[in-house]
């Protein structure tokens, strides 16, 4: 799934991801391991390019995605090309700077 949208640098690796991919949260964490085990990055870029909606399923994701990455693993996270709406409404329900988002 996430596989089909990385690339890599010696030391960070960028994601594309979707909301849909965002909800299936379990799924996602065991791809993320996978993912890191084979490439070890010391950055994660997160790229939001595909996301175009953010139910509240897909920020709950996306906040577990963020604790997994930067208290599980101890890496940095980067969330990049964030649609505008999206940053609103994570700012709407204050977990903005729980993502280090938005500034």
């Amino acid at each position: 799934m996430l596989r089909d949208f990385i690339s890599h640098t010696e030391e960070s690796i960028s994601i594309s991801i979707n909301e849909k991919d965002l909800a299936y949260n379990d799924e996602i964490l065991t791809e993320f391991d996978s993912i890191l085990e084979e490439f070890h990055p010391k950055t994660v870029i997160l790229d939001l390019i595909y996301v175009h909606r953010m139910p509240s399923s897909a920020i709950g994701g996306l906040v577990n995605i963020h604790r997994y990455i930067t208290e599980e693993k101890l890496l940095k996270l980067e969330i990049v090309n964030m649609n505008p709406a999206i940053l609103k409404i994570l700012k709407s329900v204050k977990v903005d700077g729980v993502l280090g988002i938005g500034n």
